[in-house]
C-alpha cells in the first residue's frame, strides 16, 4: 500500500511539474520594454499605446529609462502635430540628457524633411 501511495504521489509531482504555466498577458510596459521588437501604428494600437498613455509612460520618472525611451519612440511612430510637440518639450525640458537626445534623434527619424 505504502509503495502505490508513493507511486501515486510521484506521478501527481511529475504531472504538476510538467503542466504548462498559464500564458502571462502581455502588457502595455511589456511592449515598450522589450528589446527588437519594433514599434509600429498596429503595435501600439494592440496594447492601447495611444498619445496620452505614451506620455504617461514618458512622463513617469519611476520607469526605467529604456521604457520611457520607447515611449518617445511610440510618439514619433503616432506621427501628429501634438505627438511632435510634446517630442519637442522632451527635447528642451526633460531631466534626463539620455532622454533630450533621443528627443532630437526621434524628431530626425519622424519629422525630417529631406
Amino acid at each position: 500500500m505504502r509503495a502505490a501511495l508513493s507511486t501515486l504521489l510521484s506521478v501527481l509531482l511529475l504531472g504538476l511539474a510538467a503542466a504548462p504555466a498559464p500564458a502571462a498577458k502581455l502588457t502595455a510596459k511589456h511592449l515598450l520594454a522589450a528589446v527588437d521588437v519594433p514599434l509600429s501604428p498596429a503595435l501600439l494600437e494592440r496594447y492601447g499605446l495611444d498619445q496620452p498613455a505614451l506620455e504617461r509612460f514618458l512622463d513617469d520618472g519611476k520607469q526605467r529609462r529604456y521604457v520611457r525611451l520607447r515611449a518617445l519612440n511610440g510618439l514619433g511612430v503616432l506621427g501628429t502635430h501634438s505627438a511632435r510637440d510634446r517630442v519637442i518639450e522632451a527635447l528642451r525640458s526633460d531631466a534626463d540628457e539620455v532622454v533630450r537626445a533621443e528627443a532630437a534623434v526621434v524628431l530626425a527619424r519622424a519629422w525630417a524633411q529631406f
